[in-house]
């Protein structure tokens, strides 16, 4: 499928799609500034682990001053957990996530990724752009759902940008994936 989408410029329904490069970043900074104005959030990085690939994979943990916690980890750009607490000031992590990557691994589940390059399911895996028809990997028979067996949610992003909060900035994380034409 090498070049199907490079410079391309496509009517999909009511929406135009131009792609070059498709390029993914994902920002987590909502719920975790003071609704005062007054950013007390902090943002703490550290190693979850290493891939079967040997890729090392990153968690970046924002947390605010009400107790909110929010742990997102570079491989699949997942929430890994979000801590809220209650009235009582009990933390809960109100999110499904595994606690350690070899989890991740073995299950392959959606749970807290990105989804990509497409959401949702590919009927039969076919498509066609231009009268050239295109066969995606199927994953869900029979068809391809999430981006199929290699999408982002199975790809290790990079920490484009930390944002570790205070002095009138709010905590962050930008996590960058840059899929190659045709991937």
């Amino acid at each position: 499928m090498g070049g199907f989408m490079k410079n391309k410029q496509e009517k999909v329904g009511s929406m135009t799609i131009k792609a070059s490069h498709l390029a993914a970043a994902l920002t987590v900074c909502a719920g975790l500034a003071l609704t005062t104005g007054a950013f007390a959030a902090t943002a703490t990085t550290s190693d979850f682990g290493t891939l079967k690939d040997g890729g090392k994979v990153t968690a970046v943990t924002l947390k605010n001053a009400h107790g909110v916690t929010a742990r997102v980890i570079t491989y699949g750009a997942m929430l890994q957990s979000l801590k809220t607490p209650d009235r009582k000031g009990h933390a809960d992590d109100i999110v499904i996530g595994y606690d350690t990557l070899p989890e991740y691994e073995a299950r392959g589940q959606y749970t807290g990724v990105t989804v990509g390059r497409y959401a949702n399911r590919v009927k039969l895996g076919k498509f066609s752009i231009d009268g050239k028809d295109y066969q995606l990997a199927i994953n869900n028979t029979p068809n391809s759902l999430h981006g199929g067996p290699t999408g982002f949610w199975a790809r290790n992003w990079t920490v484009d940008k930390v944002v570790k909060g205070g002095k009138g900035k709010a905590a962050s994380v930008t996590l960058k994936y840059v899929s190659a034409d045709g991937e």
